[in-house]
């Protein structure tokens, strides 16, 4: 070989090794480049990292985060195993699971982990075996799932709470679809109607209720599932898997707006006790309203004659020092046969003794005007009336009469005679509804006493004239009538009695009759 060539070979080696240890410079400072990156990403990162010696298990290193979020400083934990951030019960599950080998990265939990205040919490891990300044190492990255863990075990204990409550409720809890069709149906169906839930759910509810009651329930149901939040409470009859028909009272609130939920909730509870019960109790009451009848208008013919005979006695007697015994024993026996009158009002309002006729509101008022005149005369009381009504009014006119009596007798009895008094009379009817109202400014009653005077026989003092039963009655024939009665009164300012009542009456007040006119049971 010549001298030329071999110094051409000499060159081109030169040149190649040259290269070679180029590249390799700039492999290691692209590794030392990588390094610094990966100390700076493991320094700075949010989650909490560490490097453990997989022989001793002693941290190497961690990073800020992970101080941050045990509490730790770094040269504690370089002090530390990673055995000293379990709970004593985790620690030969922890020994078992660092001995076994694993290869690549490794997803595991949750664990528990201790913090320095002695707080647990609950972690994910992901770790790999990574070498850390030539040891054997494993980088581990920690997320905190504690959490989750706690919102889980919430939820878990809410589950078991609910299904308990269901299990163990003699309610029937519901879940209906917008359309009625059953989601779910408590077990405590099976107890109450003798259904398995699974008969139940799947099918629409309203299949199961009495046709008389499913129109008006339906009707409800459908205005209610437009309302989010509506919250309604209602009575009708649910067939029993015999067949039976039993009353209900559901109270629904309509959840459909609400994802997790996504239905009409309704509670159910058996009444067909409580109804009957009820319909027993008012069979009772028109017991007690036929007996009071018949003994007053049994009473009415003696009281008649003892009047009649003390008229005459008092005429043979007048002048003499019995006359004032006379006058005594009158005086009773005008009280007798108010109470006598009223005991019989108070068995009015039954259907088979009500007399539905037209009636002249103007007529009826000024009758009752006239009775009471002379007291109107005496205490210069000013009675202005108000009637707002077609001259003729379907209605009961000795019903009417009671009511109105009794309103007026208790508004100029108790007036102290005063220029400024006054007593306010409004009759108003619109198609169904006729409104009765009396109003004056008297001495007025206490608020203590309002709930009181609507009891028979109530007197706040026995100074107060009457029966006291004036009151009792109006509300009596009002409810009976399906109406109400409102009571507004303050000392020294007046009293208003409204009377709110069906002017034209097409349904009875109480279920039909059977022949002994008793109630019939409606199941």
């Amino acid at each position: 070989m010549s001298n030329k060539f071999r110094r051409s070979a000499k060159c081109s080696s030169s040149g190649t090794s040259g290269e070679k240890n180029s590249r390799l410079r700039k492999l290691v400072s692209e590794l030392r480049q990588y390094k610094l990156q990966f100390e700076g990403l493991f320094s700075e990162s949010t989650i909490p990292m560490w490097f453990y010696d997989k022989k001793s298990l002693k941290f190497l290193a961690v990073n800020r985060a992970a101080e941050k979020h045990y509490g730790f400083s770094e040269k504690e934990f370089l002090k530390m195993t990673i055995r000293d951030m379990r709970p004593p019960e985790e620690i030969p599950n922890l020994l078992k699971q660092v001995s076994r080998k694993r290869k690549g990265l490794e997803v595991s939990g949750p664990w528990k982990h201790l913090k320095k205040d002695g707080s647990l919490m609950y972690v994910e891990i992901a770790s790999r075996d990574q070498k850390f300044a030539g040891r054997d190492a494993r980088l581990v990255a920690v997320h905190d799932i504690t959490k989750q863990i706690l919102l889980q075990e919430e939820v878990r204990k809410n589950e078991i709470k609910f299904s308990s409550l269901i299990k163990n409720s003699t309610d029937i809890i519901t879940l209906l679809d917008r359309d009625g069709t059953c989601l779910f149906m408590s077990d405590s169906i099976k107890g109450i109607l003798g259904y398995e839930p699974d008969e139940i759910t799947g099918k629409n509810i309203f299949e199961f209720i009495h046709p008389e009651d499913l129109e008006r329930v339906f009707a409800i149901f459908m205005e209610g599932i437009e309302i989010p939040d509506f919250i309604t409470t209602i009575e009708y009859r649910f067939r029993s898997k015999t067949g039976e028909w039993k009353f209900f009272e559901s109270t629904g609130k309509n959840l459909l707006h609400l994802p997790e939920i996504s239905a009409v909730v309704t509670n159910s509870r058996d009444i067909t006790v409580r109804k009957n019960l009820e319909l027993r109790l008012r069979n009772k009451v028109r017991d007690l309203d036929a007996f009071i009848y018949r003994t007053s208008h049994d009473l009415k013919e003696p009281h008649a004659s003892i009047e009649g005979i003390l008229n005459l006695a008092r005429s043979e007697i007048s002048g003499t020092p019995y006359a004032h015994y006379c006058d005594m024993m009158a005086k009773t026996t005008r009280k007798l046969g108010e109470i006598l009158s009223n005991l019989e009002a108070i068995s009015k309002g039954e259907p088979a003794e009500m007399r539905i006729e037209k009636i002249n509101l103007k007529n009826i008022l000024n009758d009752i005007l006239t009775r009471f005149q002379k007291t109107i005369t005496e205490k210069r009381i000013t009675v202005k009336s108000t009637i707002n009504t077609p001259t003729d009014l379907m209605f009961d006119p000795q019903l009417l009469t009671i009511i109105l009596q009794h309103l007026m007798k208790n508004a100029v009895l108790y007036h102290i005679p005063d220029p400024s008094s006054f007593v306010r009379v409004g009759l108003t009817t619109d198609a169904e509804i006729l409104t009765l109202e009396v109003e004056d400014n008297g001495p007025g009653i206490p608020p203590e006493y309002h709930e009181k005077v609507f009891l028979p026989f109530f007197r706040a003092s026995e100074e107060i004239p009457g029966s006291g039963l004036g009151l009792f009655i109006i509300r009596y024939i009002a409810e009976k009538m399906n109406g109400t009665v409102r009571l507004e009164s303050m000392p020294g300012k007046g009293t208003r009695v409204t009377v709110v009542m069906p002017a034209i009456n097409d349904t009875p007040p109480f279920p039909p009759l059977d022949r002994g006119g008793r109630e019939t049971n409606p199941l």
